[in-house]
C-alpha cells in the first residue's frame, strides 16, 4: 500500500478561503435551526444511526476495532500498512456518527499533517479554543473526496460520550503522526494502536454514554453544531488577514 507524508506548505489542505469558511458556518447555522425546530424522524435517525455504528459485533466502529487488533498481533514488518487500513477504516465510523459532513477541501489549519495512502489524502488538524464559557476542542480528519468531521468536546447531554469520542480521535491522530515519522518506532506506534483500542471499546453502545431520549439527542446534536460553528468562526477570524489562506505553515515536528 503506498504511502506518503506531505510536510510543509500544503495550501490545498490549509484554510481555504474566508468566504468558504463563512458558508460552512452558514450551512451549519442552517442545520442548527433545522434541528431545534424538533423533527423528530431525523433526530431519532441519527440517534439510530450512532448506536448502530457503535455496536459491538456489527457496527463500523466493530470493523475498526478488528483491523486495529490485527495490526496490534502483526510483525514489525507488516505492522505499518496494517495500521494505515485500521486509520482509513476509522474514517466510516467519524463520518456515520457526525452530526453533518462537509467538503473536505474546505477546512484545515496551520497545524496539520497530511498522509495520502494509496489514492487517498488524509489530513488531522487539531484546533483549541476557548470562548471564555466553556473549551471547545476539535479534532479535524478527512480524507479527500469523500467528507470532513469535527470531533468536539461538549457539555450537557451526551458529554461523557463526547470525550470518549474526542479520545478515539485523539489517540488515532497519535497514530498518524508516528506513521509519517522518517524512522518508524514500532513500539510508540503499537503503544498508540492500543491506546485507540481501548478508546473504542470504551464507545460500544451499551457503555458510551449516549444521550438516553430523545430530547437529549436533540440537545447534544445542537451542542456539537454550536461547538462547530464556534470553531468555523474562530477561523475566519484568526486568518482573516491572509483571506483564511496560509501559506507555508508547517505543523510543529513536520518541518
Amino acid at each position: 500500500m503506498p504511502f506518503t507524508v506531505l510536510r510543509g506548505a500544503r495550501t490545498p489542505h490549509l484554510v481555504a478561503g474566508c468566504n468558504a469558511l463563512a458558508q460552512m458556518s452558514h450551512d451549519a447555522r442552517i442545520h442548527y435551526e433545522h434541528i431545534a425546530s424538533d423533527p423528530v424522524l431525523e433526530i431519532n435517525d441519527h440517534a439510530r444511526t450512532v448506536m448502530h455504528a457503535l455496536d459491538e459485533t456489527a457496527g463500523a466502529r466493530a470493523a475498526t476495532v478488528r483491523k486495529l487488533e490485527t495490526a496490534l498481533e502483526a510483525p514489525d514488518e507488516e505492522l505499518p500498512d496494517l495500521a494505515r487500513q485500521a486509520i482509513v477504516s476509522s474514517a466510516d465510523l467519524f463520518h456515520a456518527i457526525a452530526v453533518q459532513t462537509r467538503n473536505p477541501n474546505l477546512i484545515g489549519t496551520a497545524a496539520a499533517v497530511d498522509i495520502v495512502i494509496d489514492a487517498t489524502d488524509f489530513a488531522i488538524q487539531i484546533v483549541t479554543a476557548d470562548d471564555s464559557v466553556t473549551q471547545q476542542k476539535a479534532v479535524a480528519a478527512f480524507v479527500k473526496g469523500r467528507w470532513t468531521t469535527i470531533q468536539t468536546l461538549v457539555s450537557g447531554p451526551g458529554k461523557l460520550f463526547s470525550k470518549k469520542q474526542f479520545a478515539v480521535a485523539g489517540a488515532l491522530t497519535d497514530a498518524m503522526v508516528s506513521l509519517s515519522q522518517a524512522i518508524l518506532d514500532e513500539r510508540a506506534l503499537r503503544r498508540e494502536l492500543a491506546f485507540a483500542k481501548d478508546a473504542l471499546d470504551d464507545v460500544e453502545t451499551q457503555i458510551s454514554g449516549l444521550p438516553v431520549n430523545h430530547a437529549e439527542w436533540q440537545q447534544f446534536m445542537l451542542n456539537q453544531l454550536d461547538a462547530e460553528i464556534f470553531v468555523l468562526e474562530l477561523l475566519q477570524s484568526e486568518y482573516a488577514g491572509t483571506d483564511c489562506r496560509i501559506d507555508g505553515v508547517s505543523a510543529p515536528g513536520f518541518a
